[in-house]
């Protein structure tokens, strides 16, 4: 196949997703949403079931208006594909959109006894581990109280209680790391 043929072919397959959005968009702003025979007829070609696609966008909606965002934004991560039909990816990526504006994050930082932040904390928000090492990146979070814990190995040495709002991003929770958890410890030596 020659270069021009595969560029011609790659531009065909952009007009008619285009073409697919552009319809969405009409449909969605006409007042009615397009029905679900449309959104499988342009996403069953690629092998997405388009079902799958709209029931993680109605799971995301659900959930989302629980207030479980972190799991909505996953769902709309999932039906986020052109291979869902171009009215369910429209929706879905519209829904994660507006969704990312105010999903609330944290930064755990644990600073030791010398002022210098430690990478080696596993942190649990209400009991589920949501990083084992800090990097300094925010971690997304529902908003609500929570519960967070900070541990070295096995020993949890801070725990804070904290209450996020909806829309609070990269909010600092700064632990202090105790003395007795700054030790070194010794490698495992090897048996002969």
């Amino acid at each position: 196949m020659s270069r021009h043929v595969k560029i011609r072919s790659r531009l065909d397959a952009r007009s008619a997703t285009l073409a697919a959005l552009a319809l969405a968009s009409t449909l969605t702003l006409a007042g009615r949403p397009a029905r679900a025979e449309e959104a499988a007829s342009a996403g069953a070609a690629k092998g997405k079931p388009a079902r799958a696609c709209q029931v993680a966008y109605q799971s995301g909606q659900e959930k989302e208006s629980a207030g479980q965002m972190v799991e909505a934004h996953k769902l709309y991560l999932s039906c986020s594909d052109a291979s869902c039909g171009a009215a369910t990816w429209h929706a879905c990526v519209a829904a994660n959109t507006h969704l990312r504006a105010t999903l609330p994050s944290i930064v755990p930082i644990a600073i030791d006894q010398n002022g210098e932040p430690r990478a080696d904390v596993e942190v649990k928000l209400d009991g589920q581990v949501i990083t084992s090492q800090l990097n300094g990146l925010s971690i997304p979070v529902d908003p609500g109280p929570h519960e967070l814990s900070f541990s070295v190995g096995s020993d949890v040495f801070a725990s804070t209680k904290i209450d996020v709002v909806e829309g609070e991003r990269n909010r600092q929770v700064s632990v202090s790391v105790p003395a007795a958890a700054t030790k070194p410890r010794r490698p495992a030596t090897a048996q002969k």
